[in-house]
């Protein structure tokens, strides 16, 4: 009985905490009661209600959200993703704030914390654009021992957008591991219009022997329809891996069906092909094919 009973009010300040989570024109009405319900719930709440306070704090209360989403982040009995999340808003939030400063000085010093866990959490709280005092104490992770930490740091520094470093993560691009080139082709269109010079970049590994960079390449180059990016996607049709040529086959039927009778031989081989949704794919697309020449 005296379990239940201690656990009477916990369940109270839960649904009152939840109660303004669900009506911000509630908790705006009555912001300095709701707050400390809100982030004295927040430490002992499950994941979900966690994730929904962290989000509802790092917009309705952005002064008070950076210190409450550190220690989150700065928790090591709190599970990773949710530790993550915390990472994710504190981006959303700290370029709005003043109050934020000794915050992100915490994670600064995150950045060479023993733990490879915090330097990617930090790397990737500190990844928001236009934030230029980041890109130094970014750059030098690209060398960090652990794989993690190097893509956080890759993927933040796109996020920053500074073109400053765009060289370095191209260089990147030619001598890192696999995973590294793949973090770049996905995250460099941040840093450069699209224009000749990025899609040349995604024309060169669109041929490129490992199908994780071809695949990327191929998604991100644009227009399918480009004379010099057609015969790319219709040679991907013959590709080994399934994925590329399920993808070729996709934006070709979208957005170069003129190529489809060029590519007749090709989509007669994806009959024979493994997957069905493939088969069923290039059935359709040789129909494509033979209304188009019907026409001519």
């Amino acid at each position: 009985m005296s379990n239940v009973i201690l656990l009477q009010p916990k369940l109270r300040r839960l649904a009152q905490a939840m109660r303004f989570v669900d009506s911000p024109a509630l908790f705006a009405a009555s912001k300095n009661r709701a707050l400390p319900i809100l982030l004295e719930i927040l430490p002992a709440a499950d994941t979900r209600i966690k994730h929904q306070i962290m989000m509802f704090l790092a917009q309705y209360a952005k002064d008070q959200a950076p210190k409450a989403l550190f220690e989150i982040l700065d928790d090591p009995s709190t599970p990773l993703q949710t530790r993550y999340y915390a990472a994710i808003q504190l981006r959303q939030v700290l370029p709005e704030v003043e109050s934020g400063w000794p915050i992100r000085e915490k994670l600064f010093q995150g950045l060479c914390h023993p733990g490879a866990d915090m330097r990617r959490l930090c790397a990737t709280a500190l990844g928001w654009a236009g934030h230029g005092q980041a890109i130094s104490p970014l750059v030098r992770l690209l060398n960090d021992p652990a794989p993690s930490v190097r893509l956080a740091a890759v993927a933040a520094l796109c996020q920053i957008g500074d073109v400053v470093v765009a060289g370095r993560l191209k260089k990147l691009l030619a001598e890192g591991t696999a995973a590294e080139k793949r973090a770049v082709l996905l995250n460099l269109w941040r840093l450069e219009e699209k224009g000749g010079g990025l899609q040349e970049i995604y024309r060169k590994y669109a041929s490129h022997p490992d199908a994780d960079l071809k695949l990327v390449a191929l998604a991100l180059l644009e227009p399918v329809a480009a004379k010099s990016n057609a015969p790319l996607f219709m040679a991907g049709l013959n590709d080994r891996d399934s994925r590329v040529r399920r993808l070729c086959l996709e934006r070709l039927m979208r957005q170069g069906r003129q190529y489809l009778p060029q590519a007749r031989q090709s989509l007669h081989n994806l009959l024979d092909d493994r997957r069905m949704d493939i088969k069923r794919a290039a059935l359709e697309a040789l129909k494509i094919a033979e209304e188009k020449d019907s026409r001519h």
